[in-house]
């Protein structure tokens, strides 16, 4: 009876594994999506260079960058000193069409300056909202095609 219901409860399981999670060839894509928040977050401008396709476009804040030199030069233009941090989670993406998928990420977004001595202080998240990506998918490889922020939440404005 034990024995039953536990290989009950194990088809049950991977049954809903199967169905919630990625397929095999879009499994890549979730990398793009923590790879994009890393290579932002730490400045590389050579890991980055591998996340988008050589058309890509991001927008952020309603300005669109055109091509990863330009989403690359963007990301350095950062403040000298600077220290952000993308939390990335509730990562969705389904396939669309034989070469591509489409996605849905939820992003918070924390910013300071970095002190002389000690840890960066910030008064809360900066931003909340989600990535839309479009992905190209090339065999076993992802790497996106359109990324667009959509603010869902945000800090009230300072008085």
């Amino acid at each position: 009876m034990i024995r039953s219901m536990m290989t009950a409860a194990a088809l049950i399981g991977a049954a809903a594994h199967a169905h919630a999670g990625p397929d095999a060839d879009v499994a890549g894509c979730h990398a793009r999506v923590a790879e994009y928040a890393y290579y932002w977050d730490q400045n590389d401008a050579a890991g980055m260079a591998g996340v988008f396709t050589a058309d890509a476009t991001l927008t952020l804040g309603g300005q669109t960058f055109n091509g990863p030199d330009a989403i690359i030069e963007r990301m350095q233009a950062r403040e000298p000193g600077s220290v952000i941090r993308h939390l990335m989670t509730t990562v969705h993406i389904e396939r669309s069409g034989d070469d591509g998928a489409r996605g849905v990420s939820y992003v918070s977004v924390y910013m300071g300056q970095q002190p002389e001595q000690g840890l960066t202080m910030v008064d809360g998240f900066a931003l909340m909202g989600e990535y839309h990506d479009t992905f190209a998918l090339d065999g076993s490889d992802c790497r996106i095609a359109e990324r667009r922020l959509v603010p869902v939440l945000r800090r009230p404005a300072e008085q």
